[in-house]
C-alpha cells in the first residue's frame, strides 16, 4: 500500500468521527435543541455528504456519549444536560471509582451551594415551581413512585432557582442517580415535607445563610436514612 493510499484508507475510517463532531456542533449551536428528534437517518447523509454507515457509526458515537438517545420509534433525540451527565456519574459507581457515599457527599455540597444561590436569585415564578412540587408530595401520599419523582421535582426547582444551569445539571444527574437507594426505605412523612417546607421559606426570604443550613439539615437527614454502606450499586437503581 502506498502513502497516499495508507491516508486515503484512515480518512475513509475517520468519516464518521467526523460527523459526529459537526452533530455536536449544531447541537451546541443550538439547531438540535434538547428533547429534540435529529433528521432521519437518510437525510443527515445527504446533509453531510456522506454515506448512511457513516452517519449511523456517528450516531452510536453521541449515543455511546450519552449525547443522544434513542426513544420507542428508533429516532435519536438530543438528551438535556442531566440526562448528559447521568451516565457519567453512574459508571463513576460502577466502575469502582466512587462509592454512593461519595455521590451522596457530592450531592450535599452541590445542593448547599444550589440553595444559597436560589435565595439570592429567585424569582417569583421560581417559587411556584418550588410550591407546585411540594403539592404534588402531598397529592401523591400513597403512591412512593409518584411521591419520589416529586420529591425530585422539588430538588430540581430549587436547583432552576439558581439560575445556574452546571449546577442544575449536576444536581439533577447526581439526585437521579442516588434515587434508587431510596426505593426501599423511602417514604413521606410529616419530618420531609415539613424539611422541604423550611427549605423553600429561607428561599423565599432570600435568607441566603438559612437557605444553605435548612438544606443541609435535610441531606444529613437523608444520610441517616439511605443506606449507602450495605446496598450495592445495582441493587439500589434497580
Amino acid at each position: 500500500m502506498t502513502s497516499s493510499e495508507s491516508a486515503e484508507a484512515i480518512h475513509r475510517a475517520n468519516v464518521y468521527e467526523i460527523v459526529a463532531e459537526r452533530m455536536l456542533d449544531d447541537i451546541s449551536e443550538g439547531r438540535f435543541a434538547p428533547g429534540a428528534s435529529l433528521p432521519p437517518e437518510r437525510e443527515l447523509a445527504q446533509r453531510f455528504g456522506v454515506g448512511r454507515s457513516s452517519v449511523r457509526e456517528a450516531l452510536r458515537v453521541l449515543e455511546s456519549h450519552g449525547v443522544v438517545r434513542a426513544d420507542r420509534h428508533a429516532q435519536f433525540v438530543v438528551r438535556n444536560e442531566a440526562e448528559m451527565l447521568i451516565p457519567a456519574v453512574a459508571m463513576l459507581v460502577t466502575l469502582g471509582h466512587a462509592t454512593l457515599r461519595d455521590v451522596h457527599e457530592l450531592r450535599r455540597s452541590l445542593e448547599i451551594e444550589i440553595a444559597g444561590l436560589a435565595a439570592s436569585r429567585r424569582t417569583d415564578s421560581d417559587l411556584k415551581l418550588i410550591n407546585l412540587a411540594m403539592e404534588r408530595m402531598k397529592d401523591s401520599l400513597g403512591s412512593r413512585s409518584a411521591t419520589m419523582q416529586a420529591d425530585l421535582a422539588f430538588h430540581e426547582a430549587v436547583a432552576a432557582a439558581s439560575h445556574n444551569r452546571a449546577l442544575t445539571a449536576m444536581s439533577t444527574a447526581v439526585c437521579t442517580t442516588l434515587s434508587g437507594t431510596l426505593r426501599g426505605s423511602y417514604h413521606v412523612s410529616a419530618e420531609v415535607m415539613a424539611q422541604h417546607g423550611a427549605v423553600a421559606e429561607a428561599i423565599q426570604k432570600q435568607d441566603v445563610e438559612l437557605a444553605r443550613r435548612r438544606i443541609q439539615e435535610h441531606m444529613e437527614w437523608i444520610t441517616s436514612i439511605i443506606p449507602l454502606e450495605d446496598a450495592g450499586y445495582e441493587e439500589a437503581v434497580r
